[in-house]
């Protein structure tokens, strides 16, 4: 035989399903519900909301990784428009993705150079020695620079 449910039963279940159970109700089913079945109902309620709260979560993730490629293809697209003088053309995301990565080596490969060629520069400055003023200043300020960016790519 069923048990009844109390009233602050029915009024637990009532605010953990968090909505008026209406025609449910108004068939007098609640009233039948045994206690066992209320707890095995509002465990379900649990894990149902635990499980809401983690794919909230997982939404919110895929949400801020589709703003982050969104506003980074943005970017990508307007530099190649620059570069392309095409402002009424959208690249293919490969093509776009490639072309920045060319860039990129070409770029990496020019600041190479020019290190190389300052690296070189300064040494033979520094050989004629005595250098003062100006000159021993720009320099100094020329190796920081160049030890700052080699540090700076050793980390990316």
């Amino acid at each position: 035989m069923s048990e009844r449910l109390t009233p602050e039963q029915l009024a637990e279940l009532r605010a953990r399903l968090g909505k008026d159970l209406g025609d449910f109700y108004a068939t007098d089913y609640m009233a039948t519900i045994t206690s066992t079945q209320v707890h095995m109902l509002l465990r379900e309620i649990d894990a149902l909301t635990t499980a809401n709260v983690l794919l909230a979560a997982e939404v919110a993730e895929w949400k801020q990784s589709f703003e982050l490629y969104h506003s980074a293809i943005r970017r990508g697209t307007a530099l190649w428009r620059e570069a392309t003088g095409r402002d009424d053309v959208l690249p293919d995301v490969g093509d776009l993705v490639w072309w920045l990565l060319t860039k990129h080596v070409l770029h990496a490969q020019d600041i190479a150079k020019l290190r190389r060629k300052l690296t070189c520069l300064i040494s033979e400055v520094r050989i004629f020695g005595n250098i003062s003023g100006d000159l021993a200043e720009a320099l100094t300020i020329s190796e920081q620079v160049l030890n700052e960016t080699k540090e700076d790519n050793a980390r990316s």
